[in-house]
């Protein structure tokens, strides 16, 4: 009796699995018709960005799908159900394997026109004459930390909201900019010319907070260390450099 429940139940999660695998299957099929309609001879910057960003989800599709195979192929015992689940995972990493490759060298074509993630825009020429070079500004990085909310969004504003790029190459590099806590508050949008606005707005909506940035600034400032109260710690902070007068 245990044993015909462990069976049933091993057979629903194989069912399961089989539907998420199919799921991966699909994405990976959405991303080939994508390549297809593509004309190698008409590409534009936008296009090419569209590429890259489709590129970088490729790498979590993989893994799911390999998670989800590694259990099915663990749960069967049937010699001719292994041997189908292995030619779906060979048919799978054959066409995964060949959409990046071919999505790779689509995305390098014409790089040198490519907007890159530390020049968001070509620098103005400069005037006849004029001979003075200006250092290059970085794009500034942001993970939540409420502290640096402020530097990064007036320095980014300037960098790249305010500049003439197609949204979705606003959005590679506001993207780029992000990590850990900010870049998951735009995790669930999808790669399109409308997510850029939306993503700059919920970024805004959630960090933009007056009483949070006072806050947690006020925080800041009670977390500085007290001035030490024995001797030795007070000759320390006197023998601290001056700054010129």
């Amino acid at each position: 009796m245990l044993e015909t429940s462990k069976n049933t139940l091993e057979e629903l999660e194989i069912r399961q699995l089989k539907n998420r695998r199919g799921v991966c299957k699909r994405k990976l099929t959405v991303f080939n018709k994508f390549i297809e309609r593509i004309d190698s001879s008409a590409l534009t910057a936008e296009i090419i960005v569209d590429i890259s960003l489709r590129l970088e989800q490729l790498p979590k599709l993989y893994n799911d799908f390999s998670e989800i195979q590694d259990r099915i192929e663990t749960l069967c015992s049937d010699e001719g159900d292994i041997e189908a689940h292995e030619a779906e995972r060979m048919s799978f990493e054959d066409t995964f394997y060949r959409l990046s490759a071919k999505g790779k060298l689509l995305a390098k074509v014409d790089t040198d026109s490519t907007p890159n993630d530390h020049s968001p825009q070509a620098p103005p020429q400069q005037p006849l004459g004029e001979s003075i070079k200006y250092p290059e500004i970085s794009l500034p990085s942001f993970d939540g930390d409420l502290t640096q909310w402020l530097q990064f969004r007036d320095t980014f504003d300037a960098l790249v909201n305010q500049a003439s790029l197609a949204p979705i190459v606003k959005y590679k590099y506001l993207r780029s900019c992000l990590q850990d806590g900010a870049l998951e508050v735009i995790s669930s949008l999808d790669f399109s010319e409308d997510a850029y606005m939306l993503a700059w707005q919920m970024l805004c909506e959630r960090y933009n907070n007056p009483k949070r940035l006072v806050t947690n600034h006020m925080r800041a400032l009670f977390d500085v260390e007290p001035v030490p109260s024995t001797p030795s710690g007070l000759r320390g902070f006197q023998n601290l450099p001056k700054e010129p007068s």
